[in-house]
């Protein structure tokens, strides 16, 4: 787990559930472009890198599957 870094640029939140975690979305500048982040409390504890929007849904559903399955 580790700090977000505040110098990067969120794009959209996801989704939030009730206990403080939800998913941002975050554009990089070096491939892949895309960066899906798990946060909780301001802790990312999932992130994965995609290089399209599909892919950037895909992981999404997953993290959100996971997240769900936990609470």
């Amino acid at each position: 787990m580790s700090q977000k870094n505040s110098a990067d640029a969120v794009l959209a939140w996801l989704w939030e559930l009730s206990d403080g975690t939800r998913a941002e979305v975050v554009e990089r500048t070096a491939a892949p472009q895309w960066e899906l982040r798990v946060t909780k409390n301001g802790v990312v504890i999932e992130h994965e890198r995609c290089d399209s929007f599909p892919a950037l849904i895909a992981a999404s559903t997953a993290a959100r599957m996971r997240a769900d399955a936990q609470n």
